[in-house]
Protein backbone atom coordinates (compact mmCIF):
# COMPACT_ATOMS: atom_id res chain seq x y z
CA UNK A 1 0.00 0.00 0.00
CA UNK A 2 0.75 3.49 -0.50
CA UNK A 3 2.49 5.38 2.21
CA UNK A 4 0.08 8.31 0.67
CA UNK A 5 -3.18 6.41 1.38
CA UNK A 6 -1.93 5.89 4.95
CA UNK A 7 -0.93 9.51 5.20
CA UNK A 8 -4.31 10.26 4.22
CA UNK A 9 -6.21 8.39 6.84
CA UNK A 10 -4.07 10.32 9.30
CA UNK A 11 -5.26 13.81 8.54
CA UNK A 12 -8.18 12.34 8.91
CA UNK A 13 -7.80 11.24 12.51
CA UNK A 14 -6.03 14.24 13.18
CA UNK A 15 -9.14 16.64 12.42
CA UNK A 16 -11.55 14.12 14.53
CA UNK A 17 -11.96 15.58 17.88
CA UNK A 18 -14.67 12.25 18.78
CA UNK A 19 -13.07 9.24 20.29
CA UNK A 20 -15.99 7.40 18.74
CA UNK A 21 -15.79 8.67 15.13
CA UNK A 22 -11.65 7.74 15.20
CA UNK A 23 -12.64 4.13 16.43
CA UNK A 24 -14.91 4.04 13.10
CA UNK A 25 -12.36 5.95 10.81
CA UNK A 26 -10.23 3.24 11.72
CA UNK A 27 -12.02 0.55 11.73
CA UNK A 28 -13.57 1.53 8.06
CA UNK A 29 -9.78 1.42 7.07
CA UNK A 30 -8.65 -1.77 8.09
CA UNK A 31 -11.69 -3.13 7.29
CA UNK A 32 -11.13 -2.31 3.60
CA UNK A 33 -7.26 -3.14 4.00
CA UNK A 34 -7.82 -6.26 5.29
CA UNK A 35 -9.67 -6.74 1.69
CA UNK A 36 -7.00 -5.67 -0.27
CA UNK A 37 -3.44 -5.74 1.88
CA UNK A 38 -4.31 -8.22 4.79
CA UNK A 39 -0.52 -8.70 5.82
CA UNK A 40 -0.23 -5.43 6.32
CA UNK A 41 -2.58 -4.63 9.22
CA UNK A 42 -0.11 -4.98 11.85
CA UNK A 43 2.30 -2.65 10.26
CA UNK A 44 -0.78 -0.25 9.60
CA UNK A 45 -1.81 -0.97 13.40
CA UNK A 46 1.80 -0.13 14.94
CA UNK A 47 2.85 2.95 12.60
CA UNK A 48 -0.75 4.47 14.13
CA UNK A 49 0.83 4.39 17.65
CA UNK A 50 3.78 5.87 16.50
CA UNK A 51 5.26 2.41 17.12
CA UNK A 52 7.35 0.32 14.96
CA UNK A 53 7.02 -2.89 16.95
CA UNK A 54 4.70 -4.20 19.82
CA UNK A 55 6.00 -2.67 23.28
CA UNK A 56 7.77 -6.32 24.49
CA UNK A 57 10.08 -6.29 21.72
CA UNK A 58 13.24 -4.06 22.42
CA UNK A 59 13.04 -1.87 18.95
CA UNK A 60 14.75 1.18 19.21
CA UNK A 61 15.37 3.88 16.52
CA UNK A 62 18.06 6.01 18.20
CA UNK A 63 17.04 8.83 16.46
CA UNK A 64 16.98 11.96 17.49
CA UNK A 65 15.01 15.18 16.59
CA UNK A 66 18.18 17.06 15.45
CA UNK A 67 18.95 14.00 13.25
CA UNK A 68 15.32 14.15 11.91
CA UNK A 69 15.21 17.79 11.20
CA UNK A 70 18.60 17.82 9.32
CA UNK A 71 17.77 14.83 6.97
CA UNK A 72 14.71 16.89 6.57
CA UNK A 73 16.81 20.05 5.56
CA UNK A 74 18.64 18.17 3.06
CA UNK A 75 16.21 16.38 1.37
CA UNK A 76 14.03 19.66 0.75
CA UNK A 77 17.50 21.19 -0.12
CA UNK A 78 17.23 23.78 2.65
CA UNK A 79 20.08 25.11 5.14
CA UNK A 80 19.73 24.38 8.94
CA UNK A 81 18.94 27.62 9.89
CA UNK A 82 16.07 28.05 7.99
CA UNK A 83 14.93 24.43 9.24
CA UNK A 84 15.86 25.73 12.82
CA UNK A 85 14.20 28.60 12.50
CA UNK A 86 10.97 27.13 11.50
CA UNK A 87 11.03 24.48 13.90
CA UNK A 88 11.30 27.65 16.77
CA UNK A 89 8.20 28.91 14.90
CA UNK A 90 5.95 25.63 14.59
CA UNK A 91 7.33 23.19 17.45
CA UNK A 92 6.78 20.40 15.60
CA UNK A 93 8.81 18.45 13.07
CA UNK A 94 6.36 17.13 11.76
CA UNK A 95 5.25 20.27 10.12
CA UNK A 96 8.51 21.50 9.34
CA UNK A 97 8.43 18.18 6.93
CA UNK A 98 5.03 19.18 5.80
CA UNK A 99 6.13 22.79 5.58
CA UNK A 100 9.66 21.71 3.13
CA UNK A 101 8.18 18.96 1.68
CA UNK A 102 5.16 20.49 -0.17
CA UNK A 103 6.55 19.27 -3.33
CA UNK A 104 8.83 16.18 -4.41
CA UNK A 105 12.25 17.03 -3.87
CA UNK A 106 14.42 16.84 -7.34
CA UNK A 107 16.60 14.48 -7.76
CA UNK A 108 19.01 13.04 -10.56
CA UNK A 109 18.03 9.50 -10.69
CA UNK A 110 13.97 9.38 -10.81
CA UNK A 111 12.64 7.67 -7.30
CA UNK A 112 9.48 6.28 -6.74
CA UNK A 113 6.91 6.76 -3.98
CA UNK A 114 7.31 5.40 -0.23
CA UNK A 115 5.28 2.32 0.46
CA UNK A 116 4.00 1.39 3.82
CA UNK A 117 5.99 -1.92 3.72
CA UNK A 118 9.11 -0.11 2.55
CA UNK A 119 9.35 2.37 5.49
CA UNK A 120 8.15 -0.33 7.90
CA UNK A 121 11.53 -2.48 6.92
CA UNK A 122 13.66 0.62 6.48
CA UNK A 123 13.19 1.69 10.13
CA UNK A 124 13.29 -2.05 11.04
CA UNK A 125 16.70 -1.85 9.16
CA UNK A 126 17.92 1.80 11.59
CA UNK A 127 17.41 0.02 14.46
CA UNK A 128 20.39 -2.46 13.47
CA UNK A 129 22.82 -0.15 12.61
CA UNK A 130 25.63 0.37 15.28
CA UNK A 131 28.90 1.17 15.60
CA UNK A 132 30.72 4.05 13.73
CA UNK A 133 29.50 5.49 11.37
CA UNK A 134 26.05 4.68 11.80
CA UNK A 135 24.68 8.43 12.54
CA UNK A 136 25.74 9.00 8.95
CA UNK A 137 24.02 6.43 7.76
CA UNK A 138 21.02 6.66 9.80
CA UNK A 139 20.54 10.39 8.03
CA UNK A 140 21.35 8.72 4.50
CA UNK A 141 18.64 6.73 4.65
CA UNK A 142 15.76 9.18 6.26
CA UNK A 143 17.03 11.70 3.53
CA UNK A 144 16.24 9.28 1.29
CA UNK A 145 13.44 7.81 2.66
CA UNK A 146 11.99 12.05 2.98
CA UNK A 147 12.58 12.31 -0.82
CA UNK A 148 10.03 9.61 -1.39
CA UNK A 149 7.44 11.99 0.36
CA UNK A 150 5.46 15.12 0.29
CA UNK A 151 3.72 17.32 2.55
CA UNK A 152 0.94 15.09 5.13
CA UNK A 153 3.24 12.30 4.15
CA UNK A 154 6.89 14.06 5.15
CA UNK A 155 5.06 15.31 8.48
CA UNK A 156 3.81 11.55 9.04
CA UNK A 157 6.74 10.05 8.04
CA UNK A 158 8.95 12.24 10.85
CA UNK A 159 6.11 11.58 13.36
CA UNK A 160 6.27 8.17 13.26
CA UNK A 161 10.10 8.10 13.59
CA UNK A 162 10.11 10.50 16.93
CA UNK A 163 7.18 8.02 18.22
CA UNK A 164 4.98 11.31 18.86
CA UNK A 165 1.78 10.99 15.97
CA UNK A 166 -0.27 13.16 17.83
CA UNK A 167 -3.69 11.33 16.31
CA UNK A 168 -5.42 11.13 19.94
CA UNK A 169 -5.18 7.16 19.07
CA UNK A 170 -4.17 4.85 21.70
CA UNK A 171 -4.07 1.23 22.01
CA UNK A 172 -7.63 0.39 23.30
CA UNK A 173 -8.59 2.78 19.93
CA UNK A 174 -6.88 0.72 18.11
CA UNK A 175 -7.87 -2.35 20.00
CA UNK A 176 -11.49 -1.22 19.40
CA UNK A 177 -11.69 -1.07 15.82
Amino acid sequence: MQFSKLSKLYEQLEATASGNELRQILADFLSETNKTHPKEIPIITQLSLGKIAPDYQSSVLGIAEKVVLKAIGKAAGRGSKEVNQLMQKVGDAGLVAENLLKTKAFTLVPIGDLTTEELYTTLHKITNIQGSGSHDHKEKILISMFQKTTGAQAKYLARIILGNMRLGVADMTVLDA
